[in-house]
């Protein structure tokens, strides 16, 4: 789990509903008074797989999906899938 709390302090500071934000490498959307979006990655992810995130502007509402891209996975991820096979 990774501590957004400061990403979201930063949101409030900018004074916007949604932030867009990155370098983890791995996705995440946290909704609390603000939407927190990191897309993960399609071709280089972090103990996950790869991934984007699509955004659905309705409006004044903002929704989100997750999409999993098929391919190359962290190696990380690779290793916990072949001990669960055992």
């Amino acid at each position: 789990m990774v501590d957004t709390t400061s990403i979201r302090y930063k949101a409030l500071e900018m004074g916007v509903n949604v932030l867009i934000f990155g370098h983890l490498h791995r996705p995440i959307i946290e909704k609390s008074d603000v939407l927190l979006i990191c897309p993960g990655s399609p071709n280089k992810p972090r103990m996950s797989d790869p991934s984007a995130v699509e955004l659905i502007v309705d409006n004044a509402s903002v929704s989100t999906k997750l999409i999993e891209i098929t391919g190359q996975s962290c190696s990380y991820v690779d290793f916990s899938r072949k001990l669960g096979e055992k």
